[in-house]
């Protein structure tokens, strides 16, 4: 399931935090031509449960709270 994340700030954090969850295989794909958008690949669960993984794993972040972004498929 390909997952994309748009944040301006933060976004090597957003890459860390997410590249090194144990809950799910979670890869980072790469950026796209706007910098802004990120996509990653999360394996064995389905595309609304890997969109509330990723936001929830950032809003717990030390960083999650001053960082806008927007998760989806």
């Amino acid at each position: 399931m390909k997952i994309i994340v748009e944040a301006a700030l933060k976004q090597e954090e957003i890459i860390a935090l997410l590249t090194q969850c144990t809950d799910v295989s979670i890869r980072f794909i790469g950026r796209t031509s706007n910098k802004m958008v990120m996509e990653f690949e999360i394996e064995l669960i389905d595309g609304d449960q890997a969109v509330a993984l990723v936001k929830s794993k950032i809003k717990a972040a030390p960083f999650g709270k001053m960082v806008y972004f927007i998760v989806h498929r």
